[in-house]
């Protein structure tokens, strides 16, 4: 069963989900982010519910991609998901982070305070950005996320909490007193009763998929004759079945004229952060954004 946000107080405006791929392994790691108004929170959730169910999957794990039911249940997802968002009913944010960069490549990087780094800067983000100035949220992350949520709430209720400078409303008039927004509640849910969930699932594991298998995808689209350095090129079955719903979500976004770069960008990526389905590669905001390393011991 979903979590019901009605049961909740009736100030509640928004509802968010989102779920991490990989903080710890790889080159690519990335946080996924969907977002809706509760007044289409129902209505959404159980069109997702029965694209999923129809599919005969339990709980859609972009890790479990590997057959064609998967691939179906895959495809079923992203059409739902770029239908919606194409209506201006959902976002979908996607941060994509790279270990090589020179933010990253620093001795005794602590993976998991940055990934708690990148959950700030994500939920701040869209929830300051994206959506209207004062909105209250439910932020409903996976339970088996390592991240100490309190502790992330309380930095993020301090950041929301302070009006911006000027807010022109359409009458002309400024108002100074309006937070940004508010997160009401922060819960932990389980995977196999959201499917919102399950969709921000899909949506960072393919984000990372898209780069770390950016020139595989080249040869096994027929796009690129071989690879660079390489004397075999071997794709396994879980990559073929992931090629076709990656290469489906590009299709898609191209024909409803959605700016996701892929070819140019070697990867997923959105050019403009205010589309609403935004592959955002997060690059060093300054001289002084570092990752933060482990304390000596």
């Amino acid at each position: 069963m979903t979590t019901s946000p009605s049961k909740s107080s009736g100030q509640l405006s928004h509802i968010g989900y989102l779920d991490d791929s990989r903080y710890n392994v790889g080159r690519y790691r990335s946080i996924a982010l969907v977002t809706l108004a509760i007044k289409d929170y129902h209505h959404l959730v159980n069109l997702l519910k029965t694209q999923i169910e129809e599919s005969e999957i339990r709980e859609f794990k972009w890790e479990r991609l590997k057959n064609a039911k998967y691939r179906f249940g895959a495809i079923k997802m992203i059409n739902f998901a770029v239908k919606y968002v194409c209506s201006h009913l959902l976002r979908i944010d996607v941060v994509i982070w790279d270990i090589e960069d020179r933010r990253h490549k620093v001795i005794g990087r602590d993976d998991l305070e940055n990934l708690q780094r990148m959950y700030y800067h994500l939920l701040n983000v869209v929830l300051s950005r994206r959506w209207p100035y004062g909105s209250v949220w439910k932020i409903c992350p996976d339970e088996n996320s390592a991240i100490p949520w309190e502790r992330l709430k309380t930095s993020l209720q301090h950041t929301g909490g302070k009006p911006p400078s000027q807010i022109r409303l359409i009458t002309g008039e400024k108002k100074l007193d309006q937070t940004k927004y508010s997160i009401q509640q922060l819960i932990q849910v389980k995977s196999h009763e959201e499917p919102l969930l399950q969709l921000a699932d899909l949506f960072a594991g393919i984000s990372i998929f898209s780069r770390e298998k950016f020139e595989q995808y080249q040869v096994s689209t027929g796009q690129q004759t071989m690879l660079e350095n390489h004397d075999e090129f071997h794709s396994s079955n879980a990559d073929v079945e992931r090629f076709t719903v990656l290469c489906h979500l590009i299709q898609l976004c191209r024909s409803k004229s959605l700016e996701v770069q892929f070819q140019s960008a070697r990867g997923l990526k959105t050019p403009n952060p205010n589309n609403p389905l935004n592959f955002w590669w997060y690059t060093p905001q300054s001289a002084k954004d570092k990752a933060p390393v482990r304390e000596a011991r």
